[in-house]
């Protein structure tokens, strides 16, 4: 393409004509990679569009935090005795549909796919996402190996890219869900551009609810101790 990334403009007028909203955008430039993320509203959901330098495409991607969500149901005591600290207000990307802050989400030293919660420094973490963390690192292994084998099932689909994250194996971090879409070609039109945008969305909710039946709906997030350690998933 002529210029090294898609207008912000013709963005923008993508995603408002589908009737989604762009929420904030960002330009982050990291070693060898530069590029730009617009989170986009969705009714109550949020997607992320990336444009990275130099290519044809734009990537339409949901992200779901297994970490953050865990982190959002619990409790200031549980959080204090798993983290030794004071809960705060973070909150998991997907769950800002308003208010959201990209320098607090991405800062200056990321890239596209690295949520807060997914940090190698433990340390850095906020109180809650280091209690979450905590939490999903107990469960069995074994549990975990059939969940993130169930949960790609459940993502896997010809329409998009689907990936499960990890924080270390078999620990499931979380998953995301991506389609690129080509607004230079000539058949590119705002039907396969919203059409991309519903697949995305629909299975990247779809997994997320396959995480409430298959994994939440097991765990007792007021307790350490009640986390599943035996083969319950079945």
């Amino acid at each position: 393409m002529a210029d090294e990334f898609f207008s912000s403009d013709k963005i923008n007028s993508l995603v408002e004509a589908i009737s989604d909203s762009v929420i904030q955008s960002k330009h982050i430039e990291k070693e060898n990679q530069d590029f730009y993320i617009y989170i986009c509203r969705h009714g109550n959901s949020t997607y992320r569009i990336h444009d990275l330098q130099d290519e044809e495409y734009l990537q339409i991607a949901y992200n779901y935090d297994l970490v953050g969500s865990v982190a959002e149901r619990l409790d200031a005591e549980t959080i204090e005795e798993l983290s030794g600290q004071e809960a705060g207000q973070a909150m998991p990307i997907e769950s800002r549909t308003s208010e959201v802050d990209i320098d607090e989400i991405f800062g200056e030293d990321t890239d596209a796919e690295l949520v807060i919660a997914h940090s190698e420094d433990e340390g850095d973490l906020p109180a809650e996402f280091q209690a979450a963390r905590e939490i999903v690192m107990s469960i069995d292994e074994d549990v975990m190996d059939r969940f993130s084998f169930n949960l790609f099932q459940e993502i896997s689909d010809p329409m998009v890219e689907s990936a499960i994250n990890l924080l270390e194996h078999p620990y499931v971090g979380g998953f995301n869900v991506s389609r690129k879409v080509f607004p230079n070609d000539d058949g590119f039109s705002l039907t396969e551009f919203n059409n991309s945008v519903q697949a995305v969305m629909s299975i990247g909710t779809f997994g997320s609810n396959a995480v409430e039946s298959m994994l939440f709906s097991q765990v007792d997030f007021a307790s350490q101790d009640q986390v599943p350690k035996d083969n319950k998933e079945d």
